[in-house]
């Protein structure tokens, strides 16, 4: 699967909402040079995902991405949002978001380097957070 060029955007002021919700195992999925904002979770993602994401735009949201769920054997998705095994180039901004531009509720060591975050250098509980026992790997 390959999703490129899209533009997802809720702008009512409710942010109920996923923009963009990948489930199951959508091995070798691409997501490209998207843009996503004004939701409650830009990409809530779920199962067992290797995703590459690169070249986005993720703002705005309460949280970027969401990487679900914690203590549940069935889901641990594994994305690449920069310099990760994928070979994602990362270039993703991923800023203004009320609470974080990206949750890791996993066991997996997350890669997203090489992307545009609110602090420079991102900042774990303020750019990202951990809430399982994996990590994120940012620069």
């Amino acid at each position: 699967m390959v999703v490129q060029n899209c533009h997802f955007a809720f702008d009512d002021g409710l942010r109920e909402e996923r923009g963009f919700e990948i489930m199951n195992e959508n091995y070798g999925a691409i997501v490209r040079s998207c843009t996503m904002s004004g939701f409650a979770q830009a990409m809530h993602i779920i199962g067992f995902n290797d995703m590459l994401i690169e070249g986005c735009t993720i703002t705005d949201n309460i949280t970027g991405v969401n990487l679900c769920c914690l203590g549940s054997p069935s889901n641990n998705p594994n994305p690449d949002l920069g310099g990760g095994a994928r070979g994602s180039a990362g270039g993703n901004t991923i800023t203004g978001h009320t609470e974080y531009g990206l949750v890791n509720s996993t066991t997996n060591v997350i890669y997203a380097k090489y992307n545009t975050w609110d602090h420079n250098p991102p900042l774990e509980n303020a750019d990202y957070r951990n809430e399982g026992t994996g990590n994120i790997m940012v620069e």
